[in-house]
């Protein structure tokens, strides 16, 4: 459901401690898996560790849910994610409402690559994106960093269309709306 965009997102940074499919070392994944036991190894789209002398750090992404210290949450459920140092902030949905739920992650570089994927994946709907690929005749004459260019502008404007949806559905605030807007116009 979302690993291809999980894996097109992000990309494996061994110094900080991020690794992605079809990248993912054995022996780290088999280290956390020892712990979060529900997991098979297939399932696993990136992972985060940060193996310290006296304790490890882990933030396991799946296709479906997230998994770390203390706690998992669907990714249908997620609703934003935002960086606060070495934690990753989430806001979950469940049946008596939205959830905050916090993640320690060792290293702050880290953590504000995963919270910024994170907050990106909350607003993706994997079946707009299908229904939205982009024409190939359309695009035929670029190549490059200006085909780059032009398909990461189509997916902002794709991804603001979708929260204006949201905001018309009043899941989010004029505020939420605008700040977000304005995160992706940055990116231009």
């Amino acid at each position: 459901m979302y690993r291809d965009y999980i894996i097109r997102k992000i990309s494996s940074n061994e110094r900080l401690g991020i690794f992605v499919a079809p990248n993912l070392p054995g022996g780290k994944l088999g280290r956390i898996l020892n712990e979060e036991t529900q997991i098979r190894p297939g399932d696993v789209v990136a992972f985060f560790v940060d193996s310290g002398l006296f304790s490890t750090q882990y933030f396991i992404i799946t296709n479906t849910k997230c998994y770390f210290q203390g706690g998992s949450f669907d990714l249908n459920t997620l609703r934003s994610a935002k960086a606060d140092g070495k934690h990753i902030e989430f806001l979950v949905t469940s049946g008596s409402g939205t959830d905050a739920v916090r993640a320690k992650i060792g290293d702050e570089q880290a953590a504000n690559n995963l919270a910024r994927l994170l907050d990106d994946l909350a607003y993706h709907d994997p079946e707009a994106e299908k229904a939205s690929a982009p024409d190939a005749a359309k695009y035929s004459a670029f190549e490059g960093q200006a085909l780059d260019w032009l398909l990461l502008r189509d997916e902002v404007m794709r991804t603001i269309d979708m929260l204006h949806e949201r905001f018309q559905d009043g899941k989010l605030s004029l505020i939420q709306y605008e700040e977000k807007k304005a995160e992706l116009l940055s990116r231009l």
